[in-house]
């Protein structure tokens, strides 16, 4: 059998014109397959450096081959093989690259699952060995889940983007993205309500308070969020989701920590996403301070007295009610046309 080093040799001579060898052409179909060959043996021996590099000649072959699945798959082993390098970069360009080529073959759902593959390695390779994230790879990771969730959307799979939706739930809790995570979780939601799957949302009606909850202790901010959910889901009143929800809504409101200690140690609650449901085991008052509270109270009254004085002065100019609008995930989900490819450079 040939060496990793000969079938590299092979496949270059397969990809280039010699008039010396009378090689006339080239075969982009055939070099590709070689280039894999030689990475897989590569890979074997642990010399990952140069797995990378064949993996990533594999692509560019296979897809100017026009095998754009194998291409896509390539590029897929080249970014596993940088991720055990710990060169994060470029392994996220390779899931991004793998992903773009293989939604071009016509395989969105192979597409947003190599981004969620991609995504939850990544974070789960970084936070080895109690390394932390840096802030450029969560936004990375986070783009990441996004991506795939909207190809799911466009494409009314949300029967499929269930796992997506859990990951990308739990990378938010993780990394106390509460504001972001809400999002989320209403945007899964509207999956639940599109597939008919009522338990799923009633579950995450009561998820929506506990993260609220965790987030900063605002017992408002939460009943906003369950009075929201109530006017949509009438339905939602009758059910164990919507009571345990109301108990922890007053367990902060009122301050009991005896109400809170009995809510917590309902049996339903493991059955809410894993993340959610560790967040409820671990919740307490203790950590509640008095300006978490007070502070949304005293801009409801301030909110309540302005618009009692603008109506007595007949309305306010619209300039005055304009406000700077947060920068959040929405804008993550707008359908942006991709880059195109570099072949040249797919890693």
């Amino acid at each position: 059998m040939p060496s990793a080093q000969e079938l590299e040799k092979q496949a270059k001579q397969l990809s280039t014109k010699s008039l010396l060898a009378f090689r006339f052409s080239v075969d982009h179909d055939q070099a590709g397959i070689t280039f894999d060959k030689a990475a897989h043996l590569y890979k074997a021996q642990s010399k990952l450096s140069d797995a990378a590099r064949c993996y990533d000649l594999s692509a560019r072959e296979h897809q100017k081959a026009g095998n754009l699945f194998h291409a896509a798959k390539a590029l897929d082993n080249a970014a596993s093989a940088f991720r055990d390098l710990k060169d994060i970069p470029k392994a996220i360009k390779c899931y991004k690259n793998s992903s773009e080529i293989m939604l071009e073959d016509g395989k969105m759902d192979r597409a947003a699952e190599i981004l969620t593959k991609g995504a939850k390695l990544i974070e789960k390779e970084m936070t080895k060995n109690s390394s932390k994230l840096s802030d450029e790879h969560k936004n990375q990771i986070k783009e990441m889940y996004v991506e795939a969730l909207k190809m799911y959307a466009n494409g009314d799979k949300y029967h499929m983007a269930t796992n997506s939706f859990r990951a990308f739930n739990a990378f938010l809790l993780k990394n106390q993205m509460y504001d972001e995570c809400i999002r989320n979780i209403k945007k899964q939601t509207d999956g639940y309500v599109a597939l008919k799957q009522m338990h799923n949302v009633w579950k995450n009606n009561l998820s929506l308070v506990v993260v609220q909850l965790q987030h900063d202790s605002d017992s408002i901010a939460a009943e906003e969020l369950h009075e929201e959910t109530l006017a949509k889901f009438p339905d939602y009143s009758a059910t164990k989701e919507c009571q345990l929800a109301t108990q922890f809504i007053q367990a902060f409101e009122q301050n009991d920590q005896e109400l809170l200690d009995s809510t917590i140690q309902d049996r339903d609650l493991k059955y809410l996403e894993a993340q959610v449901s560790k967040i409820c085991r671990k919740m307490t008052l203790d950590r509640r301070s008095t300006t978490t509270t007070s502070a949304p109270r005293q801009k409801v009254k301030i909110s309540k007295v302005k618009q009692q004085t603008e109506e007595l002065l007949g309305g306010a100019d619209e300039d005055d009610n304009e406000e700077e609008e947060e920068e959040d995930l929405d804008s993550l989900y707008e359908d942006d046309e991709p880059d195109a490819l570099d072949e040249d450079n797919l890693c």
